[in-house]
């Protein structure tokens, strides 16, 4: 007969009446099933159709393709794509190599490129409703009171906006991943011992967070950080919660992890100060500047969710207005102590709120932000930080709400038609009517750039600003090099040429993190890479080759991430041992 266990500790700290409010828990198949029909009926249009959402969709779909291609040919992920346009293009070196890796080793698994691509989407959705719904079973809220901060999240109208208006793929998986990361940190800082659970939670939520989005990365750590900051400071009970055990926990998870991303995130820091897109001020105050608009007062207050760019389907970024108006006079209504930590986190969370929605509107703030934050590009975009902002105070009001009496415990029913109103109004935004791809992965109307060899805007990003653009380009021939993911980044070309002549190639790259052979890179036109021949060639046929290098950055990246993932499969095994000892142990 197993021995009694020790009760386990909540793992955030909440007020001893907070569950004590009577109401019981539904049955998990009552609760499973409830969550499973709202992110179906959010993810309808991409399990029915794959046609009814943005041109962003297929550009990712394709990039994924590619990912997929290279692992499948070479067992690894590559930092190149390969494309119609141009060769050895570093797109996975500077936007989320992690994510299109992860999702290309899946749709290798289940055989679907497609199908691995909408899956994705699903597990974002449910990586955030699943981390509130955990962060609202730790705060002590009971039954189904514990499933509103996360369908408030998932049903507002940018979240949506972010699958619906453009595709935004790695935006989209970078934020539906923080609710997740923040349970699994609370969980993994408190508990008195590792769990496998919230471990393997914690170490797939930073994968997936620091290998997703690099706006959001940075953003994302810099909002939770002052908040958390800001919490601590004001709310000492929490602070005292928080263990060096419990904070050697975390690191010994969360470090791992995030080595896991160094086979991009390694050259992403050393080179990205040499991107084309990163010296361009110009190119990022004018999106700034251009987008302000769309977040003006009449957008942002408005109670419907009519798209703010008509040229744009269901562009939606009204701010959750009845949530917030709850909010403020559940504050109100419940009275709760000064000293109440749930009231203090509240007020620190309505602050945030405040300051994020002044900087978000205030386009003078955005264009004196300092280097990296500002290639935020859209000041909409802090607007996912406002919904994380306001589902937690949301999660806070049920919990004073719990703990306020019966009487009072009341007001949290009028939350119940403010989600209802939510949950129909996402159902109309997501409720899109596109013309129908037959095929999306030839994207013969929407993503035509990417399957055609023509230049086009945007995809020169990441070309090297150090090589010298090159005007006159009268006379110069043309040559091609055929690369794929099954050459394993390498190409080769043979040309009929002289010392000193320069070729304009069909390369978009940068010069760091590939290896020219036969000639040497004399500058770019249009973002493709001019090369020319070594004046002391031989007159004649040269043969020029190229190939993926592994310079410093590379290599350290590589290791560390190898690093990454045997120190997280040593903690599996080791959790999965002593889960077993303590299993014996108590039988």
């Amino acid at each position: 007969m197993a021995t009694a266990s020790k009760p386990r500790r909540r793992t955030v700290p909440a007020p001893a009446s907070a569950g004590a409010s009577g109401r019981r828990p539904l049955p998990w198949p009552v609760s499973t099933a409830g969550a499973v029909l709202l992110i179906g009926l959010l993810t309808r249009p991409m399990l029915v159709s794959h046609a009814d959402t943005g041109q962003s969709w297929y550009v990712h779909l394709w990039y994924l393709a590619h990912q997929a291609g290279s692992i499948r040919d070479n067992g690894v992920p590559s930092l190149f794509v390969h494309d119609g346009p141009a060769v050895f293009n570093p797109h996975y070196a500077f936007y989320g190599g992690s994510l299109y890796a992860a999702a290309g080793a899946l749709a290798l698994a289940i055989g679907s490129v497609k199908a691995a691509y909408v899956i994705s989407w699903v597990l974002g959705f449910a990586a955030a409703y699943g981390g509130w719904l955990w962060l609202g079973r730790s705060a002590g809220v009971r039954g189904w009171w514990a499933h509103i901060p996360g369908a408030l999240f998932i049903t507002s109208p940018y979240y949506l906006a972010l699958p619906y208006s453009e595709g935004d793929w790695p935006e989209f998986m970078a934020v539906s991943t923080i609710p997740l990361l923040m349970a699994s940190i609370l969980d993994v800082l408190v508990a008195e011992r590792l769990r496998p659970l919230p471990a393997l939670a914690l170490a797939a939520g930073t994968v997936l967070f620091f290998g997703s989005h690099n706006i959001t990365m940075l953003w994302g750590t810099t909002v939770l950080a002052i908040a958390a900051t800001a919490v601590a400071l004001a709310v000492p009970r929490a602070r005292r919660r928080v263990t060096r055990r419990g904070v050697l926990r975390l690191a010994a998870v969360m470090a791992p992890a995030v080595c896991v991303d160094a086979w991009f995130l390694a050259p992403d820091l050393a080179y990205h100060a040499h991107t084309l897109i990163a010296g361009d001020s110009a190119a990022w105050r004018f999106l700034l500047t251009w987008s302000a608009p769309f977040v003006a007062p009449r957008h942002l207050l408005s109670l419907d969710r009519s798209t703010v760019e008509p040229t744009i389907l269901h562009f939606s970024l009204q701010l959750p207005v009845p949530g917030l108006a709850w909010i403020v006079a559940g504050l109100a209504v419940l009275r709760p102590g000064r000293r109440s930590p749930w009231l203090r986190a509240n007020i620190v969370l309505l602050v945030l709120i405040a300051a994020l929605v002044v900087l978000m509107t205030n386009v003078g703030m955005l264009l004196a932000l300092p280097g990296p934050y500002g290639l935020l590009q859209f000041g909409y975009r802090l607007e996912s930080y406002i919904l994380l902002a306001v589902s937690g105070a949301v999660l806070g009001v049920l919990v004073l709400a719990a703990a306020a009496g019966p009487r009072r415990a009341r007001w949290s029913w009028l939350v119940v038609p403010i989600l209802a109103v939510s949950v129909i109004q996402a159902a109309a935004q997501v409720d899109v009517h596109r013309p129908h791809v037959s095929d999306p992965m030839a994207f013969k109307d929407v993503a035509a750039r990417y399957h055609t060899p023509q230049v086009a805007p945007g995809i020169t990003d990441f070309v090297s600003r150090d090589l010298p653009p090159i005007e006159r380009i009268q006379g110069l021939r043309h040559v091609r090099f055929a690369a794929s993911a099954q050459d394993g980044d390498r190409a080769a070309i043979t040309v009929d040429a002289r010392p000193g002549q320069r070729f304009i190639t069909n390369a978009m790259t940068m010069p760091e993190l590939v290896d020219l052979g036969g000639a040497r890179f004399a500058g770019r036109s249009n973002g493709y890479a001019v090369v020319e021949v070594p004046p002391g060639a031989t007159p004649g046929a040269a043969r020029i080759t190229l190939r993926a290098a592994r310079p410093l950055p590379v290599a350290i990246g590589q290791a560390l991430s190898l690093f990454g993932v045997a120190a997280l499969a040593a903690h599996g095994v080791a959790m999965s041992l002593g889960w077993r000892r303590r299993r014996r142990t108590a039988d």
